[in-house]
């Protein structure tokens, strides 16, 4: 009985460390390599990365990254409730200090500086079901040009998983299908569209916002 029960408390400790201490070590190096590959990106996006803490104060579980902007992942009936979400957003960027995790330094250091910089607007977000959404948009290169899933997979490996999204549109219009490769659990997904002008493009990432900023960010002070 003593033995087992040394076994049992092994067990249950092993399973705590792989609970909270193997998972995100794990999804940390992941997103380390998958935000550490040049080819992928653009220019600017660590600046885009920057704004995650800013999303994550506003409740967003996830976002879409185009290649010039942000777009918030909440559908708004009206303009006027996206507006003020905006301006939610603003006032987070201000008050956010975030402290990039040791692992991400080198790639966010002085980033958080551009944030004000960059507009924050309210779309019609015709690309899909044309909901007011919130935007963020830097002007800048957050994708690589010409991005397609040949290139991801060449640099990443397979996705973990693929799965489709189908995204009802207003009216009349057909929905638009969405083919998403997803990388370190989920919390990365590379995605293709069914109305992209070049099959096999790259139409945007979906990053987990929960999930991706407390991996590149320490915790809140």
């Amino acid at each position: 009985m003593k033995f087992d029960g040394i076994l049992f408390g092994t067990v249950a400790l092993l399973s705590m460390a792989s609970a909270f201490g193997g998972p995100p070590e794990e999804k940390a190096n992941a997103l380390a390599k998958i935000f550490g590959e040049p080819g992928l990106w653009g220019k600017d996006y660590p600046a885009a990365l920057a704004s995650l803490p800013a999303w994550n104060r506003l409740g967003e579980k996830r976002v879409w990254m185009f290649a010039d902007r942000i777009i918030g992942g909440s559908p708004h009936k009206t303009r006027e409730e996206a507006q003020g979400e905006a301006e939610r957003f603003t006032e987070a960027v201000k008050a956010l200090r975030p402290r990039p995790a040791p692992k991400f330094e080198a790639l966010l250091k002085e980033r958080t500086e551009q944030l004000s910089a960059a507009k924050m607007e309210v779309i019609p977000f015709f690309q899909d079901d044309g909901t007011a959404r919130i935007a963020w948009t830097t002007g800048a290169q957050l994708l690589a040009p010409q991005l397609n899933m040949a290139t991801v997979k060449e640099r990443l490996g397979p996705p973990e998983k693929v799965s489709t999204e189908v995204v009802q549109g207003q009216g009349e219009r057909r929905p638009v299908i969405l083919t998403l490769h997803s990388y370190a659990g989920g919390a990365v997904a590379f995605v293709a569209s069914d109305m992209a002008p070049r099959p096999g493009s790259v139409d945007r990432v979906l990053l987990d916002v929960p999930a991706v900023t407390a991996a590149l960010f320490e915790e809140e002070r």
